[in-house]
């Protein structure tokens, strides 16, 4: 197996596909900037002074990479695809390179995030005891820090090998091994649920208690397994919708001989929306999940009225549980 070496640069596209990638980077556009400005303002303001957990600063600095996406590279990508299309507006070689370096290093930033927010997850239920001395917002800020110098430092290889080799090291290197950490994290938190369930069937049952009273302390605990277990198969489903068909086409253009370069320019438009699409959908994945995010962003939006959950959102999950900053 070997890589191709033509990288279509030279043929243009199908008109078509440039009319389709400029809408979708519009309308990206119009759901990055909105859903992640909202979530930033929420973290800066505060208004119920309950936001400011060492895990949502990792949920802040994934906001910024992903509005950064949105203020950036969705811009650049409307008007590089209708020069390629529609229009004689030229982008220059280093306006190319600009959005592209943006991108690369947006996505890093991003991908490493999640895969923060992930561990950190891990950390709070499998080793809760650790956890509460160990992530501290010193050590979190430390841990973004280095996440931006990974993601800025690495794309001296855009400059090295070109725009389709580093997407590949990128699927590779970045978006697999984030993968890895969420399936791992995903089983091992299910796991230890399961078992913190059953050692609490084992005192519940072992206790003089009558059925009513043993049902009113079991109920908060499944409440709780049932909401962290929603969450993370949410955030791993759309990893996979998002990252895998992108790294199907990565793989594709790099290898595939007996693709034309009509296929080629779809696929590498097609990897290019799908990570737009992460940055979108994320802060409706990882903030409006949250009934503390959502209390923020009700009042913020003039709508605290529908907001029914902020009086009993400190009842609502195990007062003495790890994972309850993560609400």
């Amino acid at each position: 197996m070997s890589f191709r070496t033509d990288s279509c640069s030279d043929e243009a596209p199908p008109f078509f596909l440039s009319i389709f990638t400029t809408a979708l980077s519009i309308l990206f556009a119009l759901v990055t900037i909105p859903g992640n400005a909202l979530v930033l303002v929420a973290l800066i303001r505060d208004p119920y002074g309950n936001l400011r957990t060492p895990f949502n600063y990792l949920v802040l600095n994934l906001a910024i990479a992903d509005l950064s996406v949105g203020l950036i590279v969705n811009p650049l990508s409307i008007i590089y695809h209708l020069d390629e299309g529609i229009t004689s507006i030229n982008l220059p070689g280093f306006g190319i390179e600009i959005e592209h370096v943006a991108y690369l290093i947006a996505c890093t930033a991003s991908v490493l995030s999640m895969g923060s927010m992930t561990a950190d997850r891990y950390m709070a239920v499998v080793h809760a005891t650790r956890y509460r001395t160990f992530q501290t917002r010193r050590r979190v800020v430390i841990t973004c820090i280095i996440i931006w110098l990974l993601s800025s430092s690495v794309t001296y290889l855009y400059f090295v090998i070109g725009d389709f080799l580093y997407r590949f090291v990128f699927a590779n290197v970045v978006v697999i091994f984030t993968f890895c950490i969420l399936v791992f994290s995903f089983f091992r938190i299910n796991l230890t649920l399961r078992r913190q369930r059953a050692r609490l069937n084992v005192q519940v049952v072992a206790s003089v208690v009558t059925p009513a009273a043993r049902a009113h302390q079991y109920a908060p605990n499944m409440k709780y397994e049932v909401r962290v277990t929603k969450m993370f198969s949410i955030i791993l489903l759309w990893y996979v919708i998002c990252y895998f068909p992108a790294c199907i086409a990565i793989y594709l253009v790099n290898f595939c001989h007996i693709c034309s370069c009509e296929v080629i320019h779809w696929l590498r438009d097609l990897q290019l929306c799908f990570l737009l699409l992460s940055s979108a959908v994320n802060p409706y994945v990882y903030a409006w999940t949250s009934p503390r995010f959502r209390s923020a962003f009700l009042k913020f939006l003039c709508l605290s009225k529908y907001d029914r959950r902020r009086q009993r959102d400190t009842t609502s999950s195990p007062t003495n549980h790890p994972m309850t900053s993560m609400r």
